[in-house]
């Protein structure tokens, strides 16, 4: 977003990131707030 890597570039280093954390990299959320949980809650149903 300021031109500092090509859209190609963008994308790998997304996807870089989440074959990491699916691999076991903790997030920074994990890192900075051990002792809370996070979840994202669903209003209605859900299909």
């Amino acid at each position: 977003m300021r031109g500092e890597m090509t859209l190609e570039e963008g994308g790998q280093a997304i996807l870089d990131e989440i074959l990491a954390v699916a691999s076991g990299k903790r997030t920074k959320c994990e890192l900075l707030y051990e002792d809370t949980d996070f979840a994202i809650n669903r209003a209605g149903i859900s299909t």
